[in-house]
């Protein structure tokens, strides 16, 4: 015998003021990015070289690519929405919300398109890090996208554990903490609407 999983489906939008790029531009440092991340995939870094515009400069990140133009991935809004759940899940009551979010939750489609072809500009900033050498002082530059439209489809599995106003609990806080790259700079806020239903 088997069971029907039954789905509530949402349409997000997000309407992003200015969005950072975070993917590393220098096809050398993409590997040991990922691998940071727990990603061990020859496949994968491929992919990623593939996708980027190349460039030489260590510390210059940036979107994602394709025939369609700039895009962010699905998983950065799933990543998103289990980082705000970490944080509301005292308000709501509801242990372990992060956990139960991340199994319940899908977004699609993979690739949310920025609509645009290439980035607004880029900032360039000091950073200092720590190296085996002791700390050193490097410039970052980082893409950035201006009023930018992100869509994609949430759906939630309908067991009565992430309810639309848990959902809407975790985009509130969200959309004050930002998507994407460079939030601590205040990058990533944005507005949002969701709509339950099909898109």
């Amino acid at each position: 015998m088997t069971t029907q999983l039954q789905w509530k489906e949402y349409k997000l939008t997000m309407e992003v003021e200015r969005l950072y790029g975070g993917i590393p531009k220098n096809p050398t440092v993409i590997g040991s990015w990922l691998e940071s991340r727990g990603i061990i995939n020859p496949a994968l870094v491929q992919e990623t070289i593939d996708s980027v515009e190349v460039a030489e400069d260590k510390v210059w990140n940036g979107f994602k690519q394709n025939g369609a133009g700039l895009y962010v991935e699905a998983r950065q809004v799933k990543a998103m929405l289990k980082d705000a759940a970490n944080v509301v899940k005292t308000m709501v009551e509801v242990k372990n919300l992060k956990n139960k979010l991340a199994d319940r939750l899908v977004v699609t489609p993979e690739h949310l398109s920025l609509r645009k072809a290439e980035p607004d500009g880029f900032l360039e900033r000091a950073i200092h890090v720590e190296t085996a050498r002791g700390p050193r002082d490097a410039l970052k530059r980082v893409d950035y996208v201006d009023n930018v439209k992100v869509s994609c489809t949430i759906r939630v599995l309908d067991d009565k554990v992430i309810t639309e106003n848990i959902l809407r609990g975790c985009l509130e806080y969200a959309a004050e903490f930002g998507l994407g790259a460079d939030r601590s700079q205040g990058g990533g806020r944005f507005t949002w609407t969701l709509t339950a239903g099909q898109p």
